[in-house]
């Protein structure tokens, strides 16, 4: 039922090089002794490309020297799975004048992750300070829309149409039909907060009159959906959605489009927070798998074009022609599901609620699905 952010405090990246103390021998390291500080003072690589191998590097310092058992690099994915670096150092050796590591190189999957070093003494594991391991393709943009047929488009250039391609009065994946405070939001539908101007479908929120059934005030806005509609159009396993949005400046402001026939069936093609300007948010809820991409923020003008691939072992999500994040999951074979498109108002459990009582605005400029 269109859940709140599922990527809570998301990845840090960095990458590595190489020089190093390490004995050879079983573990003889003990305790960092109270009031010895290890410091690490880099960890590279920040940044990697999809499916090439890298090593990380760290250096790592100590207030007066000390060995410790291990020293290593561990690696986190959206939704905590372990992919750390192979290669440890045993019986490091820290002292003032430094201590440099080299990993043993893997590949990853396009991506944001979280990468920290650690070490381990007598008294366990000390994970220290975490940067983002980011993962994109470079070079010339990519279009995966490329060698296929174009299936389904909306370009938002005429006026609706109600209940022939859109419905825009309720969705089942509100609790409430018109509004869903379960899920974190003040949204209540108001048919009228979308429409078409300009060629691009505008969505707006405004504070409204209703109070919601946990006692906050609700905000109308606007949601349309291909559920109910007579075309009744529906995503489907080897589809390639690509949509052009304007991302929202305003706090509290919670824009999306996604995927809904019932609980298992949602994949997040974008959402997004003001509160983190620099962060798209991307989620398979289908077979649980999230990332952040680290984004220009959006300013006047600007227009992020964001697209996914459902695959059935993979959803490859693009944003501005870039291969941002492979989830390596995908979704089931029989799988299908609606297309929704809104702009949610942020209830202030996971994200601030908005700082003002001006109406805020999300744009969409096309919905394209190829196959």
């Amino acid at each position: 039922m269109k859940r709140a952010s599922r990527v809570a405090a998301l990845m840090m990246a960095g990458m590595v090089s190489l020089a190093c103390h390490v004995h050879a021998t079983a573990p003889q390291g003990r305790s960092v002794p109270e009031g010895v500080s290890v410091v690490q003072d880099g960890l590279t690589p920040s940044g990697a490309h999809p499916g090439k191998a890298v090593a990380a590097t760290v250096k790592l310092r100590a207030s007066e020297c000390v060995t410790v058992r291990r020293v290593g690099v561990a690696v986190r994915d959206g939704l905590e799975k372990p992919l750390d670096y192979p290669g440890v150092a045993m019986n490091a050796r820290i002292c003032p004048g430094g201590f440099t590591f080299t990993t043993k190189p893997r590949a990853f999957r396009a991506g944001t992750y979280t990468q920290y070093a650690y070490y381990d003494d007598e008294t366990g594991h000390h994970p220290l300070a975490k940067t983002k391991l980011r993962v994109v393709s470079k070079g010339r943009s990519v279009d995966p829309s490329a060698g296929r047929k174009l299936v389904w488009a909306e370009d938002f250039n005429s006026p609706f149409v109600w209940g022939r391609r859109w419905t825009r009065d309720a969705s089942s994946a509100y609790e409430y039909g018109t509004h869903n405070p379960r899920y974190f939001k003040l949204d209540w539908l108001n048919p009228h907060n979308v429409r078409i101007a300009g060629g691009k479908a505008v969505f707006t929120a405004r504070p409204g009159r209703r109070t919601l059934e946990n006692g906050l005030q609700a905000w109308e806005t606007g949601l349309i959906t291909t559920e109910r509609s007579r075309e009744g159009f529906r995503l489907r396993p080897g589809h390639y959605i690509e949509v052009r949005v304007k991302l929202p400046t305003a706090v509290g402001a919670w824009p999306s489009v996604w995927t809904w026939i019932g609980d298992g069936h949602e994949i997040d093609v974008l959402e997004y927070h003001p509160d983190a300007p620099d962060l798209l948010e991307m989620v398979n809820h289908v077979r649980e798998a999230a990332n952040y991409h680290v984004i220009k923020p959006p300013g006047k003008g600007n227009w992020t074009r964001v697209g996914v691939l459902l695959g059935t072992r993979s959803a490859d999500w693009y944003v501005d022609g870039a291969l941002v994040f492979q989830d390596g999951r995908g979704v089931d074979p029989k799988w299908s599901a609606y297309l929704n498109v809104n702009l949610s108002i942020s209830s202030g459990t996971h994200h601030p609620v908005p700082q003002t009582k001006d109406p805020i605005t999300f744009s969409a400029d096309y919905v394209r699905v190829f196959r």
